[in-house]
């Protein structure tokens, strides 16, 4: 059976405007305001630090459990509003402040019973950040040492000597950029290729890496081009060299053979550099050597699956590069199933363009087969299955 709701005319506190609310329980309070911007701006209720604590602490003969919000390790958080901001503190925290005191700078709160959740005062004790603190268990008496905190996430945070963290400054950047030099003699100006340096380099005993990471130098930097020149390091092609013909010509060769990332290492420059040179020689990689497999299937209205059994059996050659499975549209005419009364006007011209190529080849001298990159893929392992005439 549903409660019997019991209507009632109220006055705003907020906006003094009369409102009906509706009273479902007995128990429940009345609304106060008639909607949430009045609400809003109603004065906070302010709660004492100590009664918001004790709310979520739980006594037990041995600890005193927080049971309110906690971290994955179990650690109890509570928020607290200081000077009008809201800091994030440790429960283990909060009671050492209202049992024994501020907590002094350099200083962290250990547990004695090894119980994140625990708050209990006598099991709590400061110890040095940084270093290792032997702490007596109170049940059993047993002295266990504490881990050195150890350095946080090595994207913006470097190691040092005493486990402390420190925070990559503009000032680090540079010194670390500069060690990096004199140890290694090599220079990178792009992130991957950075950190594919950075990482390969062995950490000097247990201590992190003192070699700022891609993130912490572009964090102050816009490019690591203009890291190095602020540490006072001058580049081989500072000007960005012009883009010459064996360059172009690396780009075209293999341009869809090898990822963009190693054709700019191999160049030594950026990707997007890569990009906008292929872009301003009219190259792309879906047309680099032929067109891709499933470019095929879609113009010619066949199954992709088709074109890779003809590949299979050794009927199509076919060249596999870093993105795409490329075919040569002059080798498509050994597909029966293609219709050619009624192909495509993309893949006729590229048919006709690849037979006129090989023409010229033959007037030349020269062996086709033996200059384009496409291999018929055999299969020893397996024998070959007779094909069978449709017409039949």
């Amino acid at each position: 059976m549903a409660p019997a709701v019991a209507e009632s005319q109220r006055i705003c506190e907020t906006c003094r405007n009369p409102f009906i609310t509706a009273v479902r329980y007995p128990s429940s309070r009345p609304r106060r305001t008639c909607s949430r911007s009045c609400a809003a701006r109603l004065p906070r209720r302010h709660q004492p630090l100590s009664e918001r604590f004790w709310r979520y602490v739980t006594r037990t003969p041995t600890c005193w459990l927080w049971t309110g919000l906690h971290t994955p390790n179990g650690a109890g958080v509570l928020p607290v509003r200081e000077q009008g901001r809201v800091r994030r503190m440790t429960a283990a925290q909060v009671a050492w402040e209202l049992h024994v005191g501020p907590i002094p700078a350099g200083r962290r709160v250990w547990r004695r019973c090894r119980r994140p959740a625990c708050v209990r005062p006598d099991h709590l004790v400061l110890v040095r950040r940084g270093q290792p603190s032997l702490i007596t268990d109170p049940a059993t008496g047993a002295q266990t040492e504490t881990p050195a905190r150890a350095a946080g996430r090595g994207h913006a945070l470097s190691g040092r000597g005493d486990g402390r963290r420190t925070w990559w400054t503009r000032e680090r950047v540079l010194a670390g950029l500069v060690a990096f030099y004199a140890a290694t003699g090599q220079l990178s100006t792009t992130s991957r290729d950075w950190a594919s340096l950075v990482h390969g380099l062995p950490a000097p005993g247990r201590q992190p890496r003192t070699y700022p990471s891609a993130y912490a130098v572009l964090r102050h930097f816009p490019s690591f081009r203009a890291a190095w020149e602020a540490a006072g390091i001058q580049l081989d092609d500072a000007q960005w060299a012009p883009w010459t013909a064996a360059d172009d010509n690396y780009l075209v060769t293999h341009l869809g053979v090898q990822p963009t990332a190693g054709i700019a290492t191999t160049l030594r420059r950026g990707e997007s550099a890569i990009r906008s040179r292929v872009r301003k020689l009219g190259l792309r990689v879906g047309l680099a050597h032929g067109w891709p497999l499933l470019r095929v299937a879609s113009s010619a209205a066949i199954t992709e699956y088709l074109l890779r059994g003809c590949v299979d059996r050794g009927e199509l050659p076919v060249f596999k590069g870093a993105k795409h499975v490329y075919l040569d549209p002059g080798d498509l005419p050994a597909v029966r199933e293609l219709d050619w009364q009624h192909v495509p006007a993309q893949l006729e011209s590229a048919v006709l363009q690849s037979l006129r190529w090989r023409l010229v080849q033959i007037l030349a001298g020269q062996d086709w087969r033996a200059i384009r990159p496409h291999r018929l893929q055999q299969h020893e392992d397996r024998p070959r299955p007779r094909r069978v005439d449709a017409s039949l």
